[in-house]
């Protein structure tokens, strides 16, 4: 979609008073503004910033303006919709984190001219005036040592993640102003980039036992059992504080993304819809995403999702035009996780009838695993061109021979072998019958939008 002279290190947004968004992008020492009508990018920086590749930034709407910072490296910015950033006016801190919470702009784990405050929010109501007029204006986490890395308000609670806890901020109002309370919960954020707000769902967020967890007013509840052994089993635990994340609100899903272990240039996604509790996992070949988000440009338009790779490069992601560095459209592939049927029983798997999307210059490769194994079996390739006139394409995937377990993986290979041709699978149905009882039918649903 368009290169950069650096990595683009975070996406954020601006939004409108009439709720239409600008994508921004940001390098260590650059910030740009996408116009989606022109295709074009455009430099907003104003005064470079002195941040570099690792630099974790984090951003937050406040009060019609976009505040973010960049890891203590420059003083936080604001941009308002034209023109270029601004550093805030007044005294602010430096800081990790910005949340918008009660008409107040919060920043955390600051450097201030007394010092660094690692556990330590400094809150203001006139954000680029002043910062000390606020009763007290500060908020001290010390039940733990741990530092503040991320916050993000939901409802009347803000939540406060730390590098060993989890803390709820309430406004009370009065002199007193805020009352703060840990959760009883002994992780910590590992990951800062991985919170996102879901809908009305609350938080989620990767912890430092490299668990997903969604919170919830304060409720702490990790993601089921299959999402977490799939995250675990992929995932480079090397890089896991780098993982990032989006959220397509149309469909419910959040999004982790994070680098695989043994290849520099690759990376995998979990899809976890957090109505449905369904998930999804998918690998990107020679694709290592630094950030990701969903965007909706107006209110009308259906979301968009973008991702920022170590390319230089920001795609929008399963653009029917999407390309490879070798100029290859990206292959990708979906795993319908172990699969029981409910039955913890001897089964037989026989066949499984897919249901793709019709494109032509489209193919699947599907293989199975069988009881927990990582051998792949059985793989057979199915083109998916289908015929004129139709919008899906049937395939029965038979494996050589029946396969006998308790529990089965499919994996789907999707190879796009044109650019503007993307194939999507829309149903997968397992035929199997218990060892020594009748047929049976169960039926494993994938997403029809997924990124």
């Amino acid at each position: 979609m368009a290169s950069f002279a650096g990595p683009v290190i975070r996406l954020f947004e601006y939004t409108g008073h009439n709720y239409s968004e600008q994508l921004l992008a940001m390098t260590a020492t650059q910030v740009y503004s996408y116009n989606h009508l022109t295709n074009q990018w455009t430099g907003i920086t104003g005064i470079a910033l002195t941040g570099d590749a690792t630099t974790r930034a984090q951003w937050a709407s406040h009060k019609g303006v976009t505040i973010f910072t960049n890891e203590q490296h420059d003083l936080p910015r604001k941009y308002t919709g034209s023109g270029t950033t601004v550093a805030l006016g007044g005294t602010p801190p430096k800081a990790v984190a910005v949340c918008d919470y009660m008409k107040h702009l919060f920043l955390w784990n600051v450097i201030t001219s007394e010092g660094t405050f690692p556990r330590q929010g400094l809150f203001s109501l006139s954000y680029d005036t002043d910062w000390s007029s606020c009763n007290g204006f500060e908020i001290n986490l010390d039940e733990t040592p741990g530092e503040v890395l991320s916050a993000l308000a939901q409802g009347p609670l803000q939540m406060v993640y730390k590098a060993d806890g989890v803390a709820a901020v309430r406004f009370v109002g009065g002199k007193v102003r805020f009352q703060q309370e840990m959760l009883a919960f002994d992780e910590g954020i590992l990951a800062p980039l991985s919170l996102q707000m879901v809908g009305n769902k609350g938080h989620v967020m990767l912890a430092t036992d490299y668990q997903l967890y969604q919170i919830d007013m304060g409720v702490v509840k990790a993601l089921p059992p299959k999402v977490i052994d799939k995250l675990q089993k992929t995932m480079d635990p090397l890089y896991a504080d780098r993982c990032t994340s989006a959220v397509d609100s149309d469909n419910d899903t959040y999004y982790l993304f994070y680098r695989v272990p043994g290849d520099d240039h690759a990376s995998a996604r979990i899809a976890y819809n957090f109505r449905t509790g369904e998930f999804a996992h998918r690998t990107y070949r020679a694709h290592e995403w630094l950030d990701a988000i969903s965007i909706k440009f107006e209110p009308t338009q259906a979301t968009r999702s973008f991702g920022a790779c170590l390319d230089n490069l920001v795609y929008e992601i399963n653009d029917p035009d999407a390309i490879d560095d070798a100029g290859t459209p990206i292959t990708r592939y979906i795993t319908s996780d172990w699969q029981d049927f409910d039955q913890n029983i001897q089964k037989i798997l026989h066949r499984v009838e897919l249901r793709f999307t019709r494109v032509p210059h489209t193919r699947a490769r599907i293989s199975i695993a069988i009881d927990d194994r990582e051998e792949w079996l059985y793989e057979q390739s199915f083109d998916l061109k289908g015929h004129l006139g139709q919008d899906t394409v049937s395939v029965s995937y038979e494996p050589a021979q029946p396969c006998e377990g308790t529990t089965f993986n499919l994996k789907i290979r999707l190879y796009h072998d044109r650019a503007g041709r993307v194939a999507e699978i829309r149903s997968a149905a397992f035929k199997w019958e218990p060892v020594s009882e009748n047929t049976d039918t169960a039926e494993f649903q994938q997403s029809d939008k997924v990124i």
